[in-house]
């Protein structure tokens, strides 16, 4: 199981996940807008369960490498190979 808490203050973005039935992790970029002529993304990772239903499991990371950090540490304490999903983003 994987459990995703805010402290001390809950939020909407509290949940459970159960690892048996999770195929991959991923990570997406999501566009923010724009200041000062710059463009500002946040990255996220999003889970693919068995049956190819795909979920979020964690948002609002400011870099990409923060997002993809998570999301190999977790394959990698889980035993899940990384392969390619549509949409991905590859950083």
């Amino acid at each position: 199981m994987i459990e995703i808490k805010h402290h001390p203050i809950p939020w909407i973005g509290n949940k459970r996940v159960k690892t048996n039935n999770l195929k991959q992790l991923f990570v997406k970029q999501k566009y923010m807008g724009s200041s000062n002529d710059s463009r500002r993304y946040n990255y996220n990772v999003h889970g693919l369960t068995k049956e190819d239903k795909p979920f979020k499991l964690i948002t609002g990371f400011e870099t990409s490498n923060q997002a993809l950090y998570i999301e190999q540490e977790i394959e990698k304490y889980l035993g899940i190979e990384n392969v390619d999903v549509s949409g991905e983003f590859k950083g």
